[in-house]
């Protein structure tokens, strides 16, 4: 099941990247080339893409928890089970999937942050996948991170992209307001 999870997300991210009208266009009419010159010019063009979609990888400065996440007094008791427990697990077998479920303002935006730099400090991953059934849940998980990278990381490049199932997608960089895309 993970190998299908990962392949169902790496499709749809490369389905909503190349389906950008201003990246397609220019490709739909150009002259007819072989499926090895696409691959290659695919390729030379997605860090590219990628950094201009903000999904360019960040970097988060090691610091304690309430100086990033904007001066909370500690971590709740949901953060602090993760964070005491998920770092021994991921030593052992590595990072994965954390699912997080509590109720509104529970803190699982933070909780996923923090469990994201527990994942990252394995040096077998890096960014943060937030996938939120709502708007609003998209929203508070922007400004979380939007805090998160002020106080601790170098925020260049990352951005965050929601579809709201019925074909909009809403897109947001650091420092902007929504827009549509």
């Amino acid at each position: 099941m993970p190998a299908a999870v990962l392949i169902t997300g790496v499709g749809i991210i490369a389905d909503r990247l190349a389906s950008q009208r201003h990246y397609w266009l220019p490709r739909a009419q150009a002259p007819a080339f072989g499926a090895g010159e696409h691959f290659a010019k695919t390729v030379r063009d997605a860090p590219a893409v990628f950094e201009e979609a903000g999904l360019a990888r960040i970097t988060l400065t090691e610091v304690p928890f309430t100086q990033a996440h904007g001066g909370l007094e500690g971590p709740n008791h949901l953060q602090a089970s993760v964070l005491g427990q998920l770092a021994a697990v991921v030593g052992e077998k590595g990072p994965g999937i954390l699912v997080v479920t509590d109720a509104t303002g529970g803190g699982k935006s933070l909780t996923a942050l923090e469990a994201s730099r527990i994942f990252k400090a394995s040096g077998d991953t890096a960014g943060i996948l937030w996938l939120l059934p709502t708007m609003a849940t998209t929203d508070a998980a922007y400004d979380a991170l939007d805090v998160l990278t002020g106080e601790v990381g170098d925020a260049a490049g990352w951005g965050v992209a929601a579809d709201s199932g019925v074909g909009s997608v809403v897109s947001r960089q650091r420092g902007s307001g929504p827009r549509s895309a």
